[in-house]
């Protein structure tokens, strides 16, 4: 848990472009035979008119002329020639990659401002990584390249670190393997080689980068080139698989234990790692394979401090159920002790490991064995002089806090003289008087390191583990912002003030406040992580921040978050465009800010949630359905409802009731019949028929795709699918009186004699070329016969205004409101004696009503 803040909360130490340009000056200095600045750069804003200043103007109030500069030997002199080169590429890249006259040294620490400078420069990668290898003074330079890379890194992502590595490998400049440089190019090498975990299309997929395939193939070779290798090649590789997707850290494990050998497998650099219990499966599969040991004093403290007892507990009984036990220094501490009390001893009698320098033990040639005590608590705690049955003195948190605000007495002096007072463990007050003595986080952790020397306890609390994090992780302004709070360090402790406060510090734009809030409700365990990560999403969503919506959903995806039912209320209220009821909403195109267009981003979303155990209200379906339909995204759509189908219909995702049905107790889907109701039923065949009608398919097609289905009939055939997958209980199935119901309606539309108000019906009269027979007998036949039942020979052309009569009755309704009908049978007779009919097409909607209630087939109500 909490294992992505660690890299959110991580700020660069200095500017790599101030390292870079530093470096650039200082070659620059060194270069004696370069010509003059002016005469070797123009400047791009000199216009027509203005003066330019320097030696040899003759004129200072004359016109502006056009002046040439050439050097007399540039043509003799091939050496010169070579020089001005490199000069002029100097120049243009001091120009690049950062503004002229800046001059930073190693040691001066840019501000934001310059740094936000540095990242908004629009310079092209290919183009800068191009001047790079063309130096003839910076080809191989190494700090330059690692600077480079930072650059790239941080304004281009992957695809920059890609374009540098490819110039690395053409040009054949090794990485180093040891020193500052290698620890920069090769931890950032692999992690943008390793992808996240990426939900696409409601269905998760693993995809590998090949770049961090290349950099495992590189390192190998140049092991066996050069018989060295970067020593935390392992450690970076396994461990950033640790924190994106540990599933897969195992499979990396076997590939650099194969390629490596054993020797560069360190274990012990991956405690930092395993915070998580995905990562903790992980690395149980990678420990049982490699069986390397004594592990146990390396990760048990750390991961006391990070994790806590509760969460420890499972890791130490994976080491002690394998023979790894603790040394007694280890063993004598007060929170291993609670491991033992909370696994009541199970654990014991240990398998007590041998010290690594004593030599083995030898049985005796008389053959008499020595009874050894066997190594249980007790003895353990009588080895390290641990006296039971004696409480431990205890002082208040507010005296030990009163002494290190007390300025009277030296900090260094405090410290030493707490175990002489008897003070055991530091508390949440204590340690905030303490950090804000010692001023920076550096201090702080050199004096506590006096304070373990001591033995003595930090507090587990929320506060103290949140300071320590912070000054751990060298976050120096979270470090500043936390100690500044006027919060008191009991606050942290509730977490429904905290994700108030979360919200709170969002909405006043307090970053480094709200940062501080996240990473101590990340420490409260994996679903209070999760929570204040949804507060977080909610307040992007709410303030239209959709690449920050969108950058968001992926880290959480990348720490497998589920989403909360608000959040995705959120998205369906801020994320989709309005839409008027009946009405289709208009196609809002956030694609390039999402990445995909929103209707289909939130599709994923309540996918992603419901797989992962979350309630997803059904209205919320029931909306993407409805949109999907009316925008005619019939794929979507088809995919959509199978995918609902099938998933709730597992009794413990969907809501269930006992009802009573045709004389017998049956359980209802009660989800199910929400989603597809019969009006969702009846929709699936209107918009099946009417994305034909925008295709203008109403015209007879072969058979495509192996499915004999005309386009106009897919809402028919998709209900027949459910029929038999997904709805095909009792009491879920469509039954034929609704399709035939919808199919006549349809039919209506098309042949009848009355007329529609709406646009689309009136497309669909002007570009049908099917007849009623052809729209009756495929209907019929995707529904094995149950939909209709007529004489075959009323399917013939001739006996068309027989069928219409047979389908329709002699007289039908045509307006609910007016109340008026049509005489189909005078319809019916007109057509079959080819009498002229009254014109239907008009664009304005009175007049066909006008048109229609002059029509001799008309009933007035």
């Amino acid at each position: 848990m909490g294992t992505r803040i660690d890299l959110w909360l991580r700020r660069p130490g200095s500017s790599t472009l101030a390292f870079l340009r530093s470096q650039l000056d200082a070659r620059a200095t060194a270069t004696t035979l370069l010509p003059s600045p002016q005469h070797a750069v123009f400047r791009s804003s000199t216009s027509r008119g203005d003066h330019i200043s320097g030696a040899g103007d003759d004129d200072d109030h004359g016109p502006w002329k056009r002046r040439y500069y050439r050097s007399e030997q540039s043509e003799q002199d091939p050496e010169l020639a070579k020089q001005k080169r490199a000069a002029a590429m100097e120049a243009v890249l001091r120009t690049t990659l950062g503004p002229d006259g800046i001059s930073v040294t190693s040691g001066t620490r840019p501000d934001f401002k310059s740094l936000r400078q540095d990242s908004d420069f629009s310079s092209s990668t290919s183009d800068l990584v191009k001047r790079m290898v063309d130096s003839t003074m910076h080809g191989t330079d190494l700090k330059l390249w690692t600077a480079l890379l930072q650059h790239v890194n941080r304004r281009d992502g992957l695809p920059g670190v890609i374009m540098v590595w490819k110039a690395l490998r053409q040009h054949a400049i090794d990485l180093p393997t040891f020193g500052e440089e290698a620890d920069i190019l090769w931890p950032t090498f692999i992690t943008s080689g390793i992808r996240k975990r990426r939900v696409q299309s409601g269905r998760s997929r693993e995809t590998e980068d090949s770049l961090f395939v290349e950099v495992l193939q590189y390192a190998a070779r140049l092991n066996d080139r050069s018989g060295t290798i970067y020593a935390k090649l392992y450690s970076t590789a396994i461990g950033t698989w640790l924190h994106i997707n540990p599933f897969l850290a195992p499979k990396w494990h076997r590939y650099l234990a194969e390629h490596f050998g054993d020797d560069c497998i360190d274990l012990k650099a991956l405690v930092n790692d395993c915070t998580t219990r995905a990562a903790f499966k992980a690395f149980k599969t990678i420990y049982l394979e490699c069986g390397k040991h004594n592990l146990y004093d390396y990760f048990i403290p750390e991961l006391l401090r990070r994790i806590g007892v509760e969460d420890t507990l499972k890791w130490h009984q994976l080491f002690i159920k394998n023979g790894d036990a603790p040394q007694p220094e280890t063993f004598a501490m007060p929170l291993v002790q609670q491991l033992f009390d909370h696994d009541k001893d199970r654990s014991l009698p240990m398998v007590h490991r041998k010290p690594i320098n004593s030599e083995d033990f030898v049985v005796p040639k008389d053959g008499i064995s020595i009874d050894f005590p066997s190594l249980t608590r007790a003895t353990m705690s009588a080895l390290v002089g641990e006296v039971h049955g004696i409480k431990q003195r205890e002082v208040s948190d507010s005296f030990a806090a009163k002494l290190f605000a007390t300025r009277a007495f030296p900090l260094d002096m405090v410290v030493s003289g707490l175990g002489i007072l008897g003070i055991d463990k530091l508390g949440p007050l204590a340690l905030r008087e303490m950090a804000l003595r010692a001023g920076s986080a550096t201090n702080l952790t050199t004096h506590l390191t006096t304070v373990r020397r001591l033995q003595i306890a930090i507090s587990n609390s929320t506060y103290c583990q949140l300071l320590l994090k912070l000054a751990m992780d060298e976050a120096h302004d979270l470090y500043h912002v936390l100690l500044r709070s006027d919060q008191h360090p009991d606050a942290f402790e509730d977490i429904k003030t905290q994700e108030n406060l979360l919200g709170f510090f969002l909405e006043q734009g307090d970053l480094g406040s709200a940062q501080v809030t996240l990473a101590g409700l990340s420490l409260k365990g994996d679903l209070t992580q999760a929570k204040a990560w949804n507060r977080i999403l909610q307040h992007y969503i709410s303030k239209g921040e959709y690449r920050l919506v969108a950058q968001t959903v992926e880290q959480m995806q990348g720490l497998d978050m589920v989403l909360t039912e608000r959040t995705l209320t959120f998205m369906h209220r801020h994320l989709l465009p309005k839409r008027n009821p009946g009405k289709a909403p208009p196609d809002a195109m956030l694609e390039e800010y999402l990445g995909v267009p929103p209707l289909q981003f939130t599709t994923n979303m309540y996918t992603y949630t419901a797989e992962r155990g979350v309630h997803v209200s059904p209205r919320l379906w029931i909306e993407n359905m409805k949109r999907l339909g009316m925008l005619q995204k019939w794929d979507e759509l088809e995919r959509l409802a199978h995918w609902l189908a099938v998933f709730y219909q597992d009794w413990k995702r969907a809501v269930f009731t006992n009802e009573r049905r045709a004389g017998r107790k049956v359980r209802a889907n009660v989800t199910l019949r929400t989603i597809f109701s019969p009006t969702m039923r009846e929709a699936l065949i209107v918009w099946g028929f009417r994305s034909a009608v925008n295709r203008k398919l109403l015209f007879e097609r072969e058979a495509t795709n192996g499915s004999d289905c005309q386009p106009w009939a897919r809402g028919l055939l998709l209900l027949k699918r459910l029929n038999k997958h997904g709805l095909h209980h009792f009491g879920q199935q469509t039954t034929p009186e609704l399709v035939r119901r919808v199919v006549k309606l349809r039919m209506w539309i098309l042949f009848g004699p009355g007329y529609s108000t709406k646009r689309i019906n009136q497309e669909a009269k002007r570009h049908n070329r099917l007849s009623l027979a052809q729209y009756i007998q495929h209907a019929n036949a995707l529904w094995d016969g149950q939909l209709f039942d007529f004489d075959p020979k009323w399917y013939e052309p001739q006996n068309h205004p027989i069928l219409l009569v047979a389908l329709f009755g002699p007289q039908r309704r045509v307006s609910q409101k007016r109340g008026d009908k049509a005489d189909v049978v005078a319809y019916a007779r007109a057509i079959a004696g080819r009498r002229p009919m009254p014109a239907s097409f008009d664009r304005v909607g009175y007049r066909r009503r006008r048109i229609w209630e002059m029509s001799p087939f008309c009933i007035p109500a």
